[in-house]
């Protein structure tokens, strides 16, 4: 009995090693774009180093987008979702760790338009408009770099969790068909704070 629950414990650890071994290999880059009507910004999602399926799932998600202080309309800001349903969670302005800057997370509601993720291609996940002019700098936050991100086992000043993550189950990949992924970086090699792609 006892040797029974040991090879079983010993299976679920070993399914969880694979997991993270994929989970780490598969990545979805992230992109920021100033579209075509100059006033619209829009946040892409493309698969990198995967061939997902058609019966994806997405069970959760959340974009945190930074610009200078008070570019940002007032809250709620006006999201369009294009694939899946998107809306505004958390805005911080002027945190004491980067007072210069406003942080706004876009929180993934539910996969309604259901997410379509084709390798090398971008899909468009929501849009949105900012005030006035076009700010010197808007980019999405950088999980790894940027000085609002909450240290390890700590908090913010504002005790909020920025950042960007999507939740991701491919019911006909073959197995492991989990996929966490966290981190994501943008389309720009290379690059240390990731930076919108449009120049101005």
């Amino acid at each position: 009995m006892k040797i029974a629950n040991l090879y079983r414990k010993i299976f679920f650890l070993f399914s969880f090693l694979v997991l993270g071994v994929v989970s780490a290999q598969a990545q979805l880059d992230l992109k920021l774009q100033l579209m075509p009507d100059g006033t619209t910004w829009g946040v892409y999602v493309k698969p990198v180093g995967i061939t997902p399926t058609t019966t994806t799932i997405t069970g959760s998600g959340q974009v945190t987008l930074v610009s200078p202080t008070g570019y940002f309309p007032a809250f709620p800001m006006t999201i369009s979702s294009q694939s899946g349903t998107w809306q505004e969670n958390a805005r911080v302005s002027a945190p004491t760790e980067n007072p210069s800057r406003d942080y706004l997370s876009i929180g993934f509601i539910t996969d309604n338009p259901q997410i379509i993720y084709q390798a090398g291609t971008e899909t468009l996940l929501f849009t949105f408009s900012l005030n006035g002019a076009c700010p010197d700098s808007l980019y999405i936050i950088d999980n790894a770099t940027d000085p609002f991100i909450p240290p390890p086992g700590g908090a913010n000043s504002a005790n909020t969790n920025p950042g960007n993550d999507l939740s991701v189950i491919d019911l006909l990949a073959p197995p492991p068909n989990i996929s966490a992924i966290r981190d994501f970086m943008l389309l720009l090699p290379g690059v240390a704070t990731i930076a919108m792609a449009t120049e101005f």
